[in-house]
């Protein structure tokens, strides 16, 4: 989860399949990964136009979404 939180706040145009072969993982268990994130309130979104992983408010992932403000 930590990588993933990583891809997000750096930005990097990954699709879902690119993100798990990076992270040697199948795409099935990035998209738990995603799932088990979101439900600990991190509110992630893939964005299609800018074709990657993106949290829909200022923050990060540290056991839960902390949000910053």
């Amino acid at each position: 989860m930590q990588r993933i939180n990583d891809n997000i706040l750096l930005k990097r145009t990954l699709t879902p399949g690119e993100m798990a072969r990076q992270m040697r993982i199948s795409e099935r268990q990035l998209y738990k990964y995603l799932k088990c994130m979101k439900e600990l309130g991190a509110p992630i979104h893939f964005n299609r136009m800018l074709n990657r992983y993106v949290y829909k408010e200022d923050g990060y992932f540290f056991i839960g979404f902390i949000r910053d403000s």
